[in-house]
């Protein structure tokens, strides 16, 4: 009897101390989970203050480029304006405009005589830029001309000649030396192509009318969006018929990353160009 007793006892003493640890437990889970929402609403209510001197920090984003809506030509395009230059120009300083500075006025010295000619006669047309590249004669046999870099050289019998060209106008830019460079391709996704050139004015001379008309002509193309000495990109590219004169510009000989015209994006495989350009017409309809 005393142990039937004793065990009933020793029962019930474990069942109420397990009731009351269970209890406790329960307890302490209520009173922490009380004390989160405490501090939630106090710094909902009591915001930390912000230190004006301490900046925001934001995720961290590329760079953008400029891009610009436009219309040219009457068609409306995106021109991303960039500071890229042609490759041969790449850590040349920038112009510094001086009293008396003429931008309209050519100033480059290699085969002067040349690039502010224009040739007589009607020009050959061409529906593609490729078929035009087929029928130029391959730069290693121009090269091997020698022809000379003076100021004074002029045309030589292979640049003595017109083309027209209906193709895409991919970018442009206007050169240190007066000039705009405008970089031609095909609408392919392989495409080549060709650095075609308007030229800047001389000071006098029987060309001079003709290469003022083509420049005027240009600029009241492009009005506001005529281009800087940085590359604009037209995105997308704008159908364009080119007129001009042929020539074979072997001092940016594209032989290394360094001496062609054109970007990395962007690059003729190819020293021959159509300079100066007589003509250049938006094919939008």
């Amino acid at each position: 009897m005393k142990r039937t007793g004793l065990v009933l006892l020793t029962l019930f003493v474990g069942t109420t101390l397990v009731l009351e640890l269970d209890a406790a437990d329960r307890g302490r889970r209520r009173r922490a989970k009380r004390s989160d929402w405490n501090q939630q609403q106090y710094q909902q209510t009591n915001p930390v203050p912000t230190n004006p001197t301490q900046p925001t920090l934001q995720p961290a984003t590329a760079t953008q480029p400029a891009m610009i809506a436009a219309s040219i030509g009457g068609m409306a395009v995106q021109i991303e304006r960039t500071s890229d230059r042609d490759l041969f120009a790449v850590g040349e300083p920038k112009e510094v405009e001086q009293t008396g500075f003429n931008p309209e006025q050519f100033r480059g010295r290699s085969r002067v005589a040349a690039k502010l000619s224009v040739v007589s006669g009607e020009p050959e047309k061409f529906d593609s830029l490729e078929s035009l590249l087929r029928s130029l004669k391959p730069d290693a046999d121009m090269a091997a001309l020698n022809i000379s870099k003076d100021d004074g050289s002029a045309r030589v019998s292979e640049e003595s000649k017109n083309v027209q060209v209906t193709t895409y106008l991919y970018a442009a830019r206007r050169d240190r030396d007066g000039d705009f460079h405008f970089l031609l391709g095909d609408a392919n996704g392989n495409t080549k192509y060709l650095n075609t050139e308007l030229s800047a004015l001389p000071e006098s001379g029987d060309n001079l009318d003709a290469l003022k008309q083509a420049r005027d002509q240009c600029l009241k193309l492009f009005g506001s969006n005529t281009p800087g000495e940085g590359y604009d990109y037209y995105k997308p590219a704008i159908p364009v018929r080119v007129t001009g004169s042929l020539f074979f510009d072997a001092k940016h000989h594209p032989t290394t990353e360094s001496t062609g015209a054109g970007t990395k994006r962007i690059k003729p495989l190819t020293a021959w160009e159509i300079h100066p350009i007589t003509e250049i017409e938006v094919m939008n309809k």
